[in-house]
């Protein structure tokens, strides 16, 4: 073999062996003390631990409460949008097309879960992904179900049924029952009567699916061909491991703020000048969990890096967290969150603060868009309150744009 080619040939060689083995280590494994694990297999022993075998050949278990994330490798390719989001009492999101409806009940065809019939008492929320909208979301009513419209307009009063025909609504406002094809239907939320299921006190995993769905439960099993999870709703799934993006745990040694309701929570335009409700108006937005200010089905993204949990917020936003002594650190990434991004002009400068017990522990400097991410790492030590600060920066708010994320903002105990 002549020496270029055998040169050539060696060098492809080891490329592919190298190949393999990066595609090997295909599950990274993120633990409370932020310290990272590749591995190729991860796996629920009967003690209820995680049991990876990394990409040494080495073993190493870990307690699920002691886990932070576990990531498992993207499936290339672009898919098709589900044509409806919906996000259960307890703040679960099932995404898929719609394949059947009742009178009282919807079943999505999810492309990671299969048929899913979910009741209209364990929705908060139905979002028709599809349907463009004019105006900002209308506000939930406590005692009716609110219908969005595609025009931007609103009606209330209660659900009737839902189909591939379209959407039966008994109007509060027209005295009758109305039948919308499903193209003219943004959203529907439901007046929440029935309480979010209990959760127990015991780690819960969060299974955050490849399109977009997000299911709490207890985890009963996982292995190399999927996880088995018991939702908090009564149900059985079995989820294939290709269609698994991410596995968080709650209730444990690491809590995600997005997890948590604030005790307090203070939203303002420029001006100081909050809407209405206290919050937000027209022309502010309301602080978005584990998602984006327009969209907050997407995940919240820096510099095309996505985040699975997460706060996005507008300035000027304030949001305090009641600790009781429970935490001993806080972690979190912070910089503009990418729907901030325009072609007209960049968003206003935001500054982050984070006070613990009223004290600024943490001030950046001036943050723009094209400001690299801030990494944070704060002591807690016992501390009774955490607040999160999004400010506006040296210029006045010059629109809608001044979008913050606090990516992976996280406690630990």
């Amino acid at each position: 073999m002549p020496r270029p080619f055998r040169a050539f040939a060696c060098a492809l060689l080891l490329a592919l062996v190298t190949a393999r083995a990066v595609a090997r280590a295909d599950v990274q494994v993120l633990d409370v003390r932020n310290k990272s694990y590749a591995a190729r297999t991860v796996a629920l022993d009967a003690e209820g631990r995680l049991a990876l075998t990394l990409v040494d050949g080495s073993a190493v278990r870990i307690p699920c409460d002691e886990v932070a994330e576990i990531a498992f490798p993207r499936t290339p390719g672009s898919r098709k949008p589900a044509q409806l989001a919906a996000i259960l009492t307890n703040r679960d999101l099932l995404s898929g097309d719609l394949a059947a409806g009742t009178k009282s009940s919807v079943t999505l065809k999810s492309p990671d879960l299969g048929l899913l019939e979910v009741r209209f008492e364990q929705l908060a929320q139905l979002t028709f992904t599809g349907t463009r909208t004019a105006g900002n979301p209308p506000e939930p009513h406590a005692d009716e179900d609110c219908l969005w419209r595609a025009s931007g307009d609103t009606d209330v009063g209660v659900l009737a049924a839902i189909d591939t025909e379209g959407v039966r609504f008994q109007s509060s406002l027209f005295k009758k029952e109305v039948l919308l094809p499903l193209s003219e239907v943004a959203a529907i939320y439901f007046s929440q009567l029935a309480p979010a299921p209990a959760e127990p006190d015991s780690p819960l995993a969060i299974v955050e699916c490849a399109r977009g769905s997000r299911i709490t439960g207890k985890l009963t099993a996982l292995r190399e061909t999927g996880a088995t999870l018991e939702t908090l709703y009564g149900n059985l799934l079995n989820i294939p491991l290709g269609a698994i993006a991410s596995i968080f745990f709650k209730n444990g040694r690491c809590v995600y703020l997005s997890d948590l309701e604030p005790a307090r929570v203070v939203e303002h335009d420029y001006h100081g000048l909050p809407g209405p409700d206290g919050a937000a108006d027209g022309s502010l937005f309301h602080y978005v969990r584990d998602g984006g200010i327009y969209d907050p089905l997407r995940h919240p993204a820096i510099k095309g890096k996505e985040y699975r949990k997460g706060l996005t917020t507008h300035a000027y936003c304030d949001l305090t967290y009641a600790l009781d002594g429970k935490f001993k650190r806080f972690l979190a990434t912070v910089a503009f969150e990418d729907q901030a991004a325009s072609a007209d002009t960049a968003p206003s400068p935001l500054i982050f603060r984070v006070l613990v017990d009223g004290k600024a522990v943490f001030t950046s400097d001036v943050v723009r868009w094209e400001t690299p991410p801030l990494e944070i790492d704060l002591p807690l030590g016992g501390a009774r309150d955490l607040r999160l600060v999004c400010d506006f920066g040296s210029s006045f708010d010059v629109g809608v744009r001044s979008h913050g994320a606090w990516a992976g903002a996280r406690l630990i105990r």
